[in-house]
């Protein structure tokens, strides 16, 4: 997969949509969270818990600031779905689920943008022994509530950053800001990411789409092998999409939805999306407990040098 054909793929696509209660939902969650956190990087915990799902991912880096939704999780479709049921589609999935967490770990990318803006880049590591790192770049202007306003814009894009690195390592839950490392926390109750919790076990099969609601499954068969399954909600209001690699093994997660912040009459309208990939990896190396008194650094847990919402300053 390369840049140009995953931005071909999400221009092909038009415009963003997750499930309709999506942010309020995480909103809520947010408020109710004691520890440090930014508005969509570091929700993901709250996410687990409340059952929603978000978040984008991929090990590429394929957007930088601007007006961008996320990338194309898989090579294009064969553009004719058949239609399938549930059941199958659970299966596939639980079976790419299982793939994944039988390798000594799993990294991936999750990207999410409000109105088509990336709002927030998170880079994961995420291992079988509940050990995990997130790190997460915020554009706190597009984060911010811009979207409550007639024809809204963000202040800015892509100018001012905020960073955060959260680290579960040994039982140990550590949180870092620019200012420095805080010292050990209370453990988030679920997963660093919404990521992890698909791995976890913690996010159901239909996704951000209620179990018992009216949904529509189709499945199309990917070119060089593999599937996209659809699962789209019967109102349009949302859909879901789970992408499985040639071997079975689940590649990524992709969300959109109208109304994603619906609950608040303010926020109606505005549109969310979020994508996760998975990468599987061999014989990594440990996440290492953080020496508080050293300033924090994102490249010493891996993060790329190219990775997404880098600051202006170049940190």
């Amino acid at each position: 997969m390369n840049d140009e054909r995953i931005l071909d793929y999400l221009r092909s696509r038009g415009r963003s949509r997750p499930p309709a209660n999506l942010v309020a939902s995480v909103m809520a969650a947010i408020d109710a969270q004691p520890m440090p956190r930014n508005r969509f990087g570091a929700f993901v915990p709250a996410m687990v818990a409340v059952g929603v799902i978000a978040v984008v991912a991929g090990l590429a880096v394929l957007l930088g600031p601007g007006r961008n939704v996320g990338p194309a999780p898989t090579p294009a479709a064969t553009p004719t779905p058949e239609v399938t049921t549930l059941a199958q589609l659970e299966a596939a999935v639980r079976t790419g689920i299982t793939r994944l967490t039988q390798s000594d770990a799993v990294r991936g990318q999750v990207l999410f943008s409000v109105e088509g803006y990336l709002a927030s880049a998170t880079w994961f590591d995420w291992r079988p022994s509940g050990d995990e790192v997130a790190i997460t770049r915020e554009d706190v202007d597009v984060s911010a509530r811009w979207w409550s306003e007639v024809d809204g814009r963000p202040l800015s894009v892509g100018e001012r950053i905020e960073t955060m690195i959260s680290v579960i390592v040994d039982g140990h839950y550590y949180v870092a800001r620019d200012e420095g490392w805080i010292a050990p926390l209370e453990r988030p109750r679920g997963p660093l990411t919404y990521a992890g919790g698909i791995l976890s076990g913690d996010v159901p099969t239909t996704g951000g789409i209620p179990r018992g609601a009216g949904v529509a499954v189709t499945r199309r068969h990917v070119a060089g092998g593999g599937s996209e399954w659809i699962l789209a909600s019967d109102d349009g209001a949302a859909v879901v999409e789970w992408h499985i690699g040639p071997d079975g093994t689940l590649a990524a997660y992709r969300i959109e939805a109208d109304n994603g912040l619906a609950g608040s009459a303010q926020f109606a309208g505005a549109s969310t999306v979020g994508v996760i990939e998975f990468a599987p990896q061999a014989d990594p190396e440990p996440i290492r407990t953080p020496d508080l008194d050293a300033a924090p650094d994102p490249s010493a847990y891996g993060l790329p040098d190219d990775f997404p919402l880098a600051r202006p300053d170049g940190g």
